[in-house]
């Protein structure tokens, strides 16, 4: 593992939510690309896009919630500098923010319907 992946590493604050704002861009493409070409279920609301985008919405919160849960244990180890346990603990606290963020997002976007 390189020195940046480690939970104690100050890119750690900003990780997570760099995530969530590729991921918010993605979806919000995705949706205005599929408006493009309107299928019949387009205007009902739930579609075969919705479906994928909340699947990689919760696969995506996931991966979030273990990105907090590492920074989590790391903040337990004794022998860490205060320093270093803060940054692994304002870094968990970012990541499920940013998870929630995810969710929050993804979950309405089951019944909204690409194009308004």
């Amino acid at each position: 593992m390189t020195r940046w992946q480690r939970p104690t590493h100050p890119l750690q604050l900003i990780w997570g939510l760099l995530i969530w704002s590729a991921w918010f861009v993605l979806i919000y493409a995705a949706q205005a690309l599929s408006c493009t070409r309107p299928t019949a279920h387009a205007l009902s609301g739930i579609t075969a896009l919705n479906g994928m985008l909340l699947i990689a919405g919760l696969v995506l919160a996931a991966a979030l919630v273990a990105l907090m849960w590492r920074c989590v244990r790391a903040t337990r180890v004794p022998r860490l500098p205060a320093t270093e346990r803060f940054i692994a603990l304002a870094a968990a606290v970012l990541h499920g923010s940013a998870a929630f963020s995810v969710l929050f997002v993804a979950v309405p976007l089951w019944s909204l319907p690409p194009c308004l």
